[in-house]
């Protein structure tokens, strides 16, 4: 199966796979430090013109809520995308 799987721990302690990535503020937050370093570093290129604009208007508020600035056309939705990726690339599994 082609799907991001992650080890979690019960609640006596046994190990278990998860499927997808649960997003939480930290995770958030980690998945976007990872994707800054990525592009600042140039480990990743990105060529999409519409990501790029997104990547630009994503911000953290005062509250540390990370996302798009507010508008009624203003999309986060690649900047996600592509931080999942760079997850994915990070634990070092390749699927195909």
């Amino acid at each position: 199966m082609n799907l991001y799987k992650h080890r979690t721990f019960d609640k006596k302690g046994n190990k278990k796979l998860e499927l997808g990535f649960l997003t939480t503020e930290v995770t958030k937050s980690i998945m976007i430090s990872d994707l800054k370093e990525y592009f600042e570093k140039f480990l990743i290129l990105v060529n999409d013109k519409e990501t790029l604009q997104q990547m630009q208007m994503f911000i953290e508020d005062k509250n540390g809520k990370m996302g798009n600035k507010a508008g009624r056309s203003n999309h986060d939705n690649l900047v996600i995308s592509l931080g999942l990726a760079s997850q994915a690339r990070k634990s070092g599994k390749w699927y195909v």
